[in-house]
């Protein structure tokens, strides 16, 4: 008898706003279940991350402590060629899950609520061109927007210090489709066509996340969470 062809892994690309030095992992460590997180060792499906190479190479502490996380150090200005974008796509086309901040850097206007309105980071078009040159399986990305994290890290002040009894709210949108970019990486002719196609590939993920962030302040006003004139003006 023919073996049956084992069936690819479908893997997990998170995207979200980031606004606070503890995004992650405080809201990822919060949205998931303990149990999942306990018994790491033996499914090994927590997400892994980018590190920015500053902060996680600090000293071999915490370097260690940075990997042990499944965090991988990435450089700032170093481009999207750099080995670790490459061990990302690996990743996810094995089946597993990884968590990225599109905008590249901390959001530091209030609550975070300012639409995304710049241009995006290519890392997630490269990683994704990458794993269709690797055979892997259209991965799942799945949005979702934080406010509130701020509060209860502000990135100005003592870098150890949290506030707590601060409330965070968070809305998981739908998968964004990215099919109709599949098939379009390897016909890209020189640099300027794959930088032209990861743009495109970003402004879809940053219109289906101004969606989410859109969702994230009706929620919080039918909940009576208090949302300020600025905010809504910025809709």
């Amino acid at each position: 008898k023919k073996k049956k062809k084992k069936k690819k892994r479908t893997g997990l690309i998170t995207v979200a706003n980031h606004h606070s030095t503890f995004d992650d992992p405080g809201v990822l460590a919060y949205m998931t279940p303990l149990k999942f997180f306990l018994t790491e060792m033996f499914h090994k499906n927590n997400r892994w991350t980018l590190c920015t190479a500053e902060v996680a190479t600090t000293n071999k502490f915490v370097e260690s402590f940075i990997l042990s996380g499944k965090g991988i150090p990435i450089y700032r200005g170093g481009g999207i060629e750099q080995p670790c974008m490459k061990v990302m796509a690996e990743l996810v086309a094995a089946g597993r899950w990884l968590q990225i901040f599109p905008e590249g850097k901390i959001n530091k206007e209030p609550r975070g609520q300012t639409p995304l309105d710049q241009r995006l980071k290519w890392g997630l078009g490269k990683i994704l061109c990458d794993i269709e040159e690797m055979g892997g399986a259209q991965p799942m990305i799945l949005p979702f927007w934080h406010s509130g994290m701020d509060e209860v890290k502000p990135y100005e002040g003592c870098k150890t210090i949290f506030r707590w009894g601060k409330r965070v709210h968070v809305t998981v949108g739908e998968p964004i489709d990215m099919k109709r970019f599949r098939g379009r990486c390897g016909k890209c002719k020189n640099e300027e066509e794959k930088g032209a196609l990861y743009a495109e590939m970003m402004t879809v993920v940053r219109d289906k996340m101004n969606e989410v962030r859109k969702k994230n302040l009706e929620e919080r006003e039918q909940m009576g969470i208090t949302v300020s004139e600025e905010e809504r003006k910025k809709e």
